[in-house]
């Protein structure tokens, strides 16, 4: 299980790659992908603290999404221990579920990036 650390107001950059079972990078193109940070299993998509669903991709052809999130939606979080997960569809409905754990959301000391 991976942890991410981020902190609240900051813009943190989450790197999502799709690989097959031997490590290789699965080309994207053509897949949907969901990205859920939450409280609990049982939240439901719109309970989430961050919900994702995203068909364009930074680097389709190696696999690679960096999501970004912006400060406006971390500034809100509260410090804590989330849990997360991202969800590849392919075109033919072909659910492969990767990058799961657990997200660890800390206290900024500075209040305001003015």
């Amino acid at each position: 299980m991976n942890l991410i650390k981020l902190k609240s107001g900051d813009t943190p950059t989450i790197r999502l790659a799709l690989t097959d079972t031997a490590g290789a990078a699965v080309a994207i193109t053509g897949y949907t992908i969901k990205f859920k940070i939450s409280t609990n299993l049982d939240d439901t998509d719109a309970e989430a603290l961050y919900m994702l669903t995203q068909t364009t991709f930074s680097d389709a052809a190696n696999g690679i999404h960096d999501e970004v999130i912006p400060e406006d939606t971390t500034k809100d979080w509260e410090p804590g221990l989330y849990l997360y997960q991202a969800r590849w569809i392919d075109a033919a409905g072909v659910v492969t579920s990767t990058d799961y754990g657990k997200c660890q959301v800390e206290e900024n000391l500075i209040d305001d990036e003015t």
